[in-house]
């Protein structure tokens, strides 16, 4: 479900406030300076969306899917190692059900850092 996305040109800021910077002069590598989540693709959704983010160490992440009337429906953690990453949700809750069309938010948390972001799951 998590991989590792770095299709993108070396020292070009990636996520919004340039968290991005490269590792020396002609490195290919590239550090992530902070926690950072990027917009859900696509974004209205059906049947998964995609969901980019960011950590500059390894650690754990936490990813919550709340509905409009802010009851869990899904939660999974994971430890990733530093770098950029994508989390890919099925719009399923955690015990495979499917969910109804509408607003989802998700809480995506890494540390005691916490992001949120919006998708649209249209059937």
């Amino acid at each position: 479900m998590t991989s590792l996305c770095v299709h993108f040109f070396v020292g070009t800021p990636l996520l919004p406030g340039g968290i991005y910077k490269r590792t020396g002069e002609g490195s290919n590598q590239i550090l992530i300076t902070e926690f950072d989540v990027e917009k859900p693709y696509p974004n209205p959704f059906n049947p998964s969306v995609t969901i980019p983010f960011g950590i500059p160490a390894k650690g754990l992440v936490k990813f919550e899917i709340f509905d409009l009337q802010g009851r869990l429906v899904y939660s999974e953690s994971k430890i990733f190692e530093s770098g950029k990453h994508e989390f890919q949700w099925l719009a399923t809750s955690n015990t495979g059900s499917s969910l109804s069309s509408g607003l989802y938010f998700c809480k995506v948390t890494s540390k005691n850092q916490i992001k949120l972001v919006r998708m649209l799951y249209t059937k």
